[in-house]
């Protein structure tokens, strides 16, 4: 038998109503995401962009880029070797942490 598309509405307003749960946590997940995410950068993911471009736009080199706060390129590292006696030797390098330059890109895109 053929029903009528009023017919159907009232069987599907289960799966309407999930729907709508749904959409709703996804809108809760994204806004603590972003909570989450701008705790997580010592409070400045909210004003990243906008830091970003206006260093960009002043082209000043002599400043500390508002990335470079967020995203450190380089740290102090401890590393540890045995040394000829056997005996442990700490030494203090410059570490490169390569993979904060893919993050500060990374977010820039995000934001």
């Amino acid at each position: 038998m053929a029903t009528s598309y009023a017919d159907s509405i009232k069987h599907n307003s289960i799966y309407s109503t999930g729907y709508i749960i749904c959409e709703f946590l996804n809108l809760v997940i994204v806004v603590l995401n972003w909570f989450f995410t701008n705790a997580l950068l010592i409070q400045q993911f909210n004003t990243y962009e906008y830091d970003v471009l206006e260093d960009y736009q002043r082209n000043e080199h002599c400043k500390l880029n508002p990335m470079d706060v967020v995203f450190p390129k380089v740290s102090k590292c401890d590393f540890h070797k045995y040394g000829p006696s056997g005996s442990l030797i700490r030494y203090d390098i410059m570490c490169v942490l390569a993979l904060n330059i893919v993050n500060e890109k990374i977010y820039v895109y995000l934001w």
